[in-house]
């Protein structure tokens, strides 16, 4: 080393050096001596480490210690890499750059360890195992940290930009003491070639979204502009920048004019870039691939990938500024991103310069002198080169050059071929596309594929194969530079014996390092190798070999191949150096002004931001603080409490906006002085800039925001209108915080958005929505929305004629793709157009509820009835539609084209604007139309415009001749599939400009061709004249003609002349593109008709004209006065039979503002929040910076009261009456918890009444109802399941609660409400719902009987008529005749009689009993089902018992008779499949006659009736309800019940509630189990005492670890959090830990859905893990994390989980727990001192067994039949039941007469079972067979809905799993199974037959002899007891079914369970 660096500048000292020896061998020498017995080695070497870090000299002065002790403590650490990798001991070279590191503490050093020599491991020198030293780079630095962090240099970048920039807190104050030095891997590609590559903060300004249009043009000119020579480049440039920005100027190309002089002086950049994208090749700087994370597919579409030339890495993170990127996703049909600007960033360079004199770096190839001297003077480094440790085996093999590319590729094939007989090669490429072609070539000589490995892409893992096996002879590798730095390829050793690995260079690299670490790749570590260049040479450049013939040539270019390699090398030596200067002098300089640009920026933003900004915001919030104190919903204490934590987040949000907006400034100024930049070449220029900045950019701000209150910082400050409405979208977004502040405040965002010029439209409904709000000038609010509203309409109606005009080049741009494109992607693959599409969709849904808001307008196509959609355009259809909206028009119901009021009064306004858009040869006669006519029609517009007939006519044409001309262009692109073997036979016969139409007469199906061709216009008749026979001498400007002598034209503004000039030039192409013929399809103009249209659409998009909306009665609810109308303007006419659609498309005009006659109501939502929405548009996304993913709704505000927060109100009362019944029989915990939360919901439904703010989504609706319906259906175990989420101590606490807050006001509340809004509304609403159910089931019957009839009559008089008049009059007769027959009222009337006394009886004695039953009810199930009353499922058993005895058959035979009676059929005319959509049409028609008559003449009288006797029912059920309430109530609330015990509740119960973590037990532990735990829990305090203070302190530093696993305490906090009950088993205590939030966190959580864990405890003492309980977890925990909780979680609820979720929500439970970690502690503290304190998770999933494995016991009696066995009540036995029953009643029982029915189903059983089971073998067999089973009747049971596999069926037997595994209680279960008996008719029929007799005797054997039911869940069986009181519920049960009454009392339930158990010999 010291004889190497002799002339060498800035190495280390000699004598440092010598020193730096003899240190290395002493410490070699120590560590080899070190001896510790095997196996003892981490634990003795860790015992020695902490020994160090104990003692005091080392605590007090780290460095010094270590430096006194180096050689111990380097020597440790060497012994300890040799244990970590055993065989090996660390090279000499290795120690050296240890201790050259280590002694360098004053300067920084690069080192150059030669490639295989171990650089890496001598970086990373401790163990990955180490957690204390070695860990990878964390975001958060303020938690515990080793002494080395490691990471990728953009990660910590980022976070220095994040702290310092965007002040978030990344690094802690512990972070900032260290001494920080800095240890960089391949130090020359980092600090050297890559210096200037810079890390940018993502950031997105909203308004250069408005660039696609202009991008999406430039690129259509681009790719068509022809480049013959590179010099040409620039020309165009220059020409089509100029040609876009008059686009631009002249509003062609749409672009804001607040973005004008962006695009002034980035346009020529933008049409470069364009042209860079056009010649940029696939595979050289770039890929387009999958992107690839560690070997798995991130996402499904192929993106465009940047590659690093020179290491051959794909960057992932890069994206080319100035419109590259774009241009080449355009080119590639990707979605399009939006571009951006420079604003937040860092160098390379200037993070490196951070670390000074302690940037340390190691590489293989430090390179020249030139790049050492420039390492040198950018970081002030030392450099040393360190030897090999052993000598060099590197031959380097002659060179060989070609000169032609195909003779490169030949002799790299040759070469590899033959060196690879005997050893492997490694062939590195400049880029992807060459290994491509390498391979190629290596296939077409044969080479088998098998044996070619490519290293080009991330995931390609070549350096692990050759680990497991190492490279050997035969193996080829084809990589890009990905396999030249840093990659390992092993070798096997035999190879080495024949030389080792070869490596062939096929290109010359851009500097010798890179050359260099290609080539050492080879040779490593000792071992043989060689190399060798294989190059491409530009033949140009050696002329002299010219004069050679051919084969001489190729020798002499062999034989001087070295030559031409040095003189390449030199030329390549002097560019690096050349590079390296202009580096150094000009583009390092032009960064670091950047960087000083930056550095000024950031200090001016903190400064205004502490001076300007937060003053200002402070003094906003104190106004706002005096309005919360004079607010009544806000008691003063609760502002005091919460108004400082409430505001904090609204004032850093605004701060934030207004930073955002300071940056885009920022940003915006630093791109425009990019050339200024770029410009400096001298400190001095330097200093200028800089000072032009502070007098530009900072003064001007700051004189701008001095002394501004928030109106004038609005008006001031904010230049562009995207960055007011993110402003007023976020205050709009904390009204909930700012009150009415945030509407006036928002208000005057959007007014200053307006001021700008927005072009999105949102202002104006932002606008809008805060005007409705503010409820100011009420008298005018609604014309001043509806002033607006149309403005934000003409908005988006602008971008989506922009957007439409971007699809039209999108779909496009498959036809311009070249080749090698095509081969890369489908044509049918344009993910830019289904981007376009997306967006068109969003704006499409705006307008659509804009034009609801404010009505819309239609045009004459609207009125094309009974037409598909794509022919409602065609010529005779139209005049169908303009007859109908001119009939309209003529009658004032609808507006023809009228001028608009504005311009009226602004009559040159009008004239300037239509001067600007219009020719002069038009527009001074549209001016004087529009002065001189107020009623306009498309006649006046065709009679002005210019069209082609009449310029054909201008031209003074002699000698046309008419033709056929085919667009062959439209055809060769597609034809439908039947047309293409036609169009092939004539492909070669047709001239496209002649065609001859004799060719399609040869057959039918070639004249069906001509015809399709005529039709889509791409055959068509026109005229043509020869080019010689055109004077233009001659034109006709005369008379009529005389406008076109005033035509300009002109091309993007670009005047071309006048129309001869225009002439001339189109005959000079037609001739010089070898044409003889003008067409008169080549004339600038369509047909009158469209050249009028245009006109009108051009006057209705500036807004000049109106039409299509209301004439008369605009305002108010007018439906009824407006179908008056219409039935006189209609009558007599065709078109009465459409009346009901046409008057459905005028009401559209009026629009919810117009018709609301109250005031309004505005609420903006999500997309998911709309209510008629379902699919979320694709591109919602791209509009949710602009406002557009919210939606304006505007609705008539008509009441205070909010019916859907009056359903919320009835589940809690539902839910206070069921749980004051389960108090009465014992059921405290759920019955308390039922009272508890029916009053909070009750509360909350009150409230959101009253304030309008109630929403179904954010309360979870589905989980309330859910819990509703639970309570009518269930048994008393479904109930205890559901009300499980408040066990013991959260249940007792609630319980207490209620015990002394409203033990009075129960009773009252049960003797008042119960009474009076059960009878009023609760059943009203089972009323309503019984009534619709029965009256729409008899009216879709009886509609169902006459539908055949009605479509068959319409039908046979469509075909009986000759035109669409002639039929509608004969179905005007029909109409006519059945309404006559139906009005007179003359039949049906018995019939009807006779439904109605059907309906009216059963339903009188269904509710006569259920009212009776649950006065006289002692049972407790009746009294449940009673409580509840709410009930969805009796409203089906009310229909389901009427339906089988109406008899409708007589009366759908009348109808059906008056329908063919009504006219007389006649000979078929037409077919009917010409007319299938106005029959259809007709057909509903007629239906909705029969159906008015059925309703006028049944339903009306029939829902009367039903009312009547049902008003009777629901008071009997009522007061039955209500007196069974008040009872329990008096009864349950007067000292004698478990709630009044619950106030001698200990201090330790009121504790536990606090923490709101409940615990249910086991319900088979004794009262001595629970004492023995209680005494060892006491135990165990006593002798474990923890000093509270000390306790506190580890629960604080605890949460500083990020990483920690997870227990009760983080889900309490979670639970807190996301206010969202837990649900948390414990698989091995079989415990239910219930974790819920406290407080009013509490309402929320009870409408959300529950997360549902597994707990899994660890082995060994190992952490446990937690799984989702709802299914299979999908997503695997990264190793050595600890996310295991959240995972479950976030699966619970159903998400898809991905890493950066889970980082997000770990990071946001941390920053919750860490501002509440007072409530943390004080969980902690009680966790710790319970049994609960060992649920932690953290470790890995455990490995699921297979159910009934080897240690499993399979339950007793598997044997499908055993004839010793006797019937003891199951499946198994149900042959032993047959003989039984069948011996007993004499009679045959058989699968004829009975099934045998589960009442307990197999489903249920088997639920939860894991794997799942099949119930047709092995254990599901068993199982099935186990089960308790009875005769049933047969039909009765197919009819029961628990029967079969249907959905039905599948909720039933989940509803019944609930009660049996959460309540432990079969009988539940089984009564819950007889309630749907009850009320299946097919069993009611049965009742007294034989088959029931024998039914119910084989039940109650089945209860009789069972014990238990067999359940089983996960991997193991268990049995639920089904004991004495329990038989006896179900004896009772099925006895109740059977009789259909409750027993009357004590007694009679005596007599009916006593000679049972006396028969069975049970004790009672």
């Amino acid at each position: 080393m010291k004889s190497e660096q002799n002339n060498k500048k800035n190495v280390i000292s000699k004598n440092l050096l010598e020193r730096i020896a003899q240190q290395a061998s002493r410490i070699r020498e120590l560590a080899l001596n070190k001896r510790i017995d095997e196996g003892d080695e981490k634990s003795k070497i860790g015992e020695e480490i902490q020994s160090i870090f104990n003692l005091e000299s080392y605590q007090d002065k780290p460095s010094e210690y270590v430096y006194s002790n180096l050689e111990d403590i380097v020597s440790l650490l060497i012994y300890s890499w040799s244990v970590a990798n055993k065989t090996q001991f660390p090279k000499d070279t290795q120690i050296v750059a240890l201790l050259l590191f280590i002694h360098s503490y004053k300067k920084g050093l690069l080192e150059q360890i030669r490639t295989g020599e171990g650089k890496t491991e001598s970086g990373h020198i401790c163990s990955e195992d180490d957690e204390v030293n070695h860990q990878a780079y964390r975001p958060d630095l303020s938690t515990c940290q080793g002494n080395i962090v490691y990471g990728e240099v953009g990660a910590f970048q980022r976070d220095i930009l994040e702290e310092e920039f965007n002040n978030k807190k990344i690094f802690g104050k512990r972070y900032e003491k260290r001494r920080k030095c800095l240890i960089v891997d391949e130090v020359d590609n980092m600090c050297l070639d890559r210096a200037r590559h810079v890390l940018y903060l993502s950031h997105e300004i909203e308004s250069l979204k408005w660039l696609e249009t202009l991008f999406i043009n430039i690129w259509a000119i681009v790719i068509t502009t022809e480049i013959k020579h590179a010099n040409d480049i620039d020309k165009n440039i220059e020409e089509i920048s100029k040609f876009i920005l008059k686009c631009v100027e002249n509003k062609n190309i749409y672009v804001p004019e607040y973005l004008h002089k962006f695009v002034k002086y980035k346009v020529k950049r933008w049409v470069d870039s364009a042209f860079q994208a056009k010649i940029m090749r696939e595979d050289d700087h770039f890929v387009l691939d999958i992107p690839k994370s560690e070997g798995q597919y991130a996402q499904k579409q192929k993106v465009i990938i940047v590659l690093d030339k020179d290491t051959g890495v794909e960057q992932y993170s890069t994206r080319w500024s100035h419109g590259l990127a774009q241009f080449l996703e355009l080119k590639y049909r990707r979605k399009l991103s939006v571009e951006s600007l420079k604003a937040v960033f860092i160098s390379n360079k200037a993070f490196f310069q951070r670390y000074k004199e302690h940037l340390y770096g190691l590489t293989g190839t430090l390179g020249s002198e030139n790049s050492q001297s420039f390492l040198f003077d950018l970081y002030n480094v030392q450099f040393s080169d360190l030897p090999t440790s052993k000598k060099k085996c590197y031959i380097q093999l002659p060179s060989r050059v070609a000169f032609e590319y195909s003779d490169w590729l030949d002799l790299i094939a040759k070469q590899t071929i033959e060196i690879a007989e005997k050893r492997p090669v490694l062939i590195i490429c400049e880029n992807v596309e060459a290994t491509e072609q390498i391979w190629n070539e290596l296939i077409r000589n044969r080479v088998p594929p098998h044996t070619i490995e490519k290293y080009r892409r991330d995931g390609d893992n070549i350096e692990e194969r050759f680990q497991k096996s190492p490279a050997t002879a035969g193996d080829i590798i084809i990589a890009t530079n990905k396999g030249g730095r840093g990659t390992d390829i092993h070798v096997d050793q035999v190879v080495n014996d024949e030389g080792g690995l070869h490596v062939i260079l096929s290109y010359l690299p851009e500097n010798v390092r890179v050359e260099e670490q290609a080539f050492g790749r080879t040779a490593r570590n000792g071992a043989a190798g060689t190399g060798q260049f294989i190059i491409e040479i530009d033949k140009s450049i050696y002329g002299e070999l010219d004069q050679y013939p051919s084969d001489q040539g190729k020798l002499k270019l062999e034989e001087l191949s070295d030559v031409i390699l040095e003189r390449e090398k030199i030329n390549r030596d002097n560019k690096e150096a050349a590079r390296l200067s202009e580096l150094k002098q000009s583009s390092i300089l032009r960064l670091e002004v950047e960087e000083d640009l930056f550095k000024k920026f950031n200090g001016f933003k903190k400064k205004i931001s502490e001076e300007i900004f937060q003053p200002l915001l402070n003094k906003e919030l104190e106004k706002l603080k005096e309005k919360f104190q004079s607010s009544p919903a806000v008691s003063q204490e609760e502002l005091e409490k919460d108004f400082k934590e409430k505001l904090e987040k609204p004032r850093e949000k605004i701060a934030e906006g207004l930073e955002r907006i300071l940056k885009d400034r920022w940003a915006f100024w630093l791109d425009e002085a990019k050339e200024d930049i770029d410009a400096i070449k001298t400190s001095q220029e330097k200093n200028t800039l800089l000072k032009k900045f502070d007098e530009k950019f900072v003064n001007t701000i700051t004189n701008l925001l001095k002394g501004s209150d928030f109106d004038n910082l609005i008006k001031k400050f904010i230049e562009k209108p995207e960055e007011a409405i993110r402003l007023g979208n976020f205050l709009l977004s904390e009204h909930k915080f700012l009150l009415e502040n945030a509407y006036s405040m928002a208000k005057k965002c959007f007014e200053k958005a307006i001021e700008c010029g927005d072009i999105s439209g949102f202002s104006y409904i932002g606008l809008t929505f805060t005007i409705i709000n503010l409820k100011q000038n009420k008298e005018t609010i609604k014309k001043q929305s509806r002033k607006e509203l149309k403005k934000a309409q003409r908005c988006l109606e602008l971008i989506k004629q922009n957007l439409m005009a971007n699809l039209k080049i999108a779909e496009i741009l498959p036809q311009s793709a070249t080749s090698d494109i095509r081969t890369k992607i489908s044509s049918k693959e344009n993910l830019y157009e289904d981007q376009v599409r997306g967006k068109l969709e969003v704006i499409g849904l705006q307008l659509h509820y804009l034009n609801k808001i404010i009505g819309s307008t239609v045009e004459p196509s609207d009125f094309v009835l009974h037409t598909q959609e794509e022919d409602k355009f065609k010529k005779e259809n139209n005049e169908k539609g303009e007859k109908l909206y001119n009939l309209l028009v003529e009658k004032n119901l609808i507006q023809n084209d009228q001028l608009r009021k504005s311009f009226k009064n602004d009559f040159n306004k009008l004239k300037i604007i239509i001067q600007e858009n219009l020719d002069p040869s038009i527009s001074d006669e549209i001016i004087e139309l529009l002065k001189n006519k107020d009623d306009l029609n498309k006649k006046d517009f065709e009679n002005i415009a210019c069209y082609n007939d009449e310029l054909w006519k201008v031209l003074n044409v002699r000698n046309a001749e008419n033709i056929f001309i085919l667009n062959i262009e439209r055809v060769q692109g597609g034809l439908p599939n039947e047309y293409e073997n036609i169009w092939k036979d004539l492909a070669n016969q047709i001239n496209p400009t002649e065609v001859n139409m004799e060719v399609f007469n040869s057959s039918s199906e070639k004249n069906k061709l001509k015809d399709y061709l005529i039709k889509k216009k791409l055959l068509v008749e026109t005229q043509r004249v020869k080019i010689n026979d055109l004077d233009l001498d001659r034109l006709n400007f005369q008379g009529r003609y005389t406008k076109y002598e005033k035509i300009v034209f002109n091309s993007n503004g670009h005047e071309k002349g006048d129309l001869k000039t225009f002439l001339q030039e189109l005959k000079t192409q037609i001739c010089n593109d070898g044409g003889q013929y003008l067409y008169k399809t080549f004339l600038p103009f369509g047909t009158q008709e469209e050249e009028g249209n245009k006109i009108r659409v051009l006057l209705k998009e500036k807004n000049i004209i109106k039409s299509g909306g209301l004439a008369s009665n605009k305002y108010g609810n007018n439906k009824d006065k407006i179908s008056e109308i219409l039935d006189k303007i209609l009558a007599n006419t065709n078109y009465m039979n459409d009346k009901d659609t046409i008057l459905s498309l005028i009401l559209s005009l009026q629009g919810d503002i117009r018709s609301s006659e109250k005031d309004l109501k505005a609420n903006l939502k999500d997309f998911l929040e709309l209510e008629d929405q379902e699919n979320v548009p694709m591109e919602l996304r791209f509009f949710r910076g602009l406002g557009l993913d919210k939606f304006l709704i505007i609705q008539e505000d008509k009441s205070w009261w909010d019916w859907r927060a009056f359903a919320v109100a009835m589940i809690g009362l539902a839910q206070v009456i069921g749980g004051a019944v389960l108090i009465s029989f014992g059921c405290v915990n759920i019955g308390s918890a039922l009272i508890a939360e029916g009053i909070s919901d009750m509360i909350y439904a009150t409230m959101a009444g009253l304030t309008g703010t109630f929403s179904w989504k954010d309360w979870a609706i589905q989980k309330a109802i859910s819990f509703t319906i639970s309570l009518v259906t269930a048994g008393i175990g479904k109930l205890a399941s559901l009300g499980s989420v408040a066990s013991k101590a959260g249940s007792l606490s609630k319980a207490a609660i209620f015990a002394q807050a409203i033990k009075q006001a129960a009773y009252t509340f049960a003797t008042t409400c119960a009474t009076n809004i059960l009878t009023d509304k609760v059943m009203q609403e089972i009323q309503n719902g019984v009534i619709d159910k029965i009256v729409k089931g008899i009216e879709e019957n009886l509609l169902k009987g006459v539908h055949n009839e009605i479509n068959k009559k319409v039908n046979e008089i469509y075909v009986a008529s000759g035109d669409d008049q002639e039929f509608e009059k004969k179905f005007k007769t029909m109409s006519d005749s059945i309404g006559l027959a139906l009005g007179e009222n003359l039949i049906l009337t018995q019939q009807f009689a006779n439904i109605q006394t059907q309906v009216v009886s059963a339903l009188k004695q269904s509710y006569d009993r259920f009212g009776d039953a649950l006065l006289k009810s002692s049972s407790k199930y009746a009294k449940l089902v009673g409580a509840s009353v709410k009930s969805v499922v009796l409203i089906d058993k009310l229909w389901n018992t009427i339906q089988p005895i109406l008899k409708l058959t007589v009366i759908i035979s009348t109808l059906n008779n008056v329908i063919n009676n009504s006219i007389k059929a006649e000979n078929a005319k037409r077919n009917h499949q010409s007319g299938k959509k106005l029959v259809e049409d007709r057909a509903n028609q007629l239906k909705n006659i029969i159906k008015e008559y059925i309703t006028k003449v049944l339903i009306i009288e029939l829902t009367r009736l039903v009312r009547k006797v049902m008003s009777a029912a629901v008071n009997q059920i009522a007061k039955g309800a209500s007196y069974l309430v008040k009872t329990l109530t008096e009864s349950e609330f007067n000292g004698k019940n478990p709630i009044d015990a619950l106030r001698k509740s200990n201090q330790d119960e009121k504790d536990e509630r606090k923490s709101q973590v409940s615990v249910e037990q086991p319900s088979l532990n004794s009262d001595s189990k629970k004492e023995k735990l209680d005494q060892e829990r006491r135990e165990n305090l006593q002798n474990n005492i923890v000093d509270p203070k000390e306790m506190m302190k580890n629960y604080v530093d605890g949460i500083k670890d990020k990483d920690r696993p997870m227990g009760l305490a983080e889900a309490k906090m979670l639970a807190e959090k996301d206010m969202r009950k837990i649900v948390m088993y414990d698989e091995v205590n079989k415990e239910k830990i219930v974790v819920s939030p406290s407080g009013w966190k509490k309402i929320p959580a009870f409408f959300k859905q529950s997360a549902k864990i597994n707990y899994i405890a660890g082995e060994d003492g190992n952490f446990g893990h937690f799984v989702n309980a709802r299914g299979p977890g999908r997503y695997v925990q990264v190793a050595g994390r600890n996310d295991c909780l959240l995972i479950a979680y976030k699966e619970s609820l159903g998400y898809t989980v991905s890493t950066d979720m889970i980082d997000k929500d770990r990071e946001a439970l941390y920053q919750y727990t860490a501002r509440h970690i007072d409530k943390y502690t004080r969980i902690r503290t009680e966790l710790d001192t319970s049994k609960h304190s060992s649920i932690i998770g953290g470790g890995a999933a455990p490995k699921k067994r297979n159910l009934f494995g080897k240690n499993e016991t399979p339950i007793e009696g598997d044997r499908k039949r055993d004839p010793s066995l006797k019937s003891d009540g199951t499946y198994r036995t149900k042959g032993h039941e047959k003989e039984r029953l069948g011996s007993e009643f004499g009679v045959k029982v058989s699968g004829k007469t009975h099934q045998f029915e589960h009442p307990v189903p197999w489903q249920t059983s088997a639920e939860e079972a894991d794997p799942k089971l099949d119930r047709r073998c092995g254990v599901g067999g068993q199982l099935e067979r186990a089960g308790s089973a009875y005769a049933e009747v047969k039909q009765a049971h197919r009819d029961h809905v628990g029967t079969g596999g249907s959905d039905a069926a599948s909720k039933f037997s989940k509803s019944l799993g609930v009660a049996l595994r959460e309540d432990k209680n079969v009988s539940n279960a089984a009564q819950m199974s007889l309630v749907e008996y009850a009320h299946t008719p097919s069993y009611v029929n049965s009742i007294g037959t034989i088959e029931n007799e024998i039914a119910n005797d084989s039940y109650v054997h089945m209860v009789m002899s069972a014990d238990s039911v067999p359940l089983v869940k996960g991997e193991s069986w268990t049995r639920i007891p089904f004991d004495i009181e329990q038989k006896k519920e179900c004896i009772v049960a099925r006895w109740i079914t059977v009789n259909g009454r409750y027993p009357s009392g004590n007694d009679e339930i005596k007599q009916i369970v006593d000679p049972i158990f006396k028969k069975y010999n049970h004790k009672l």
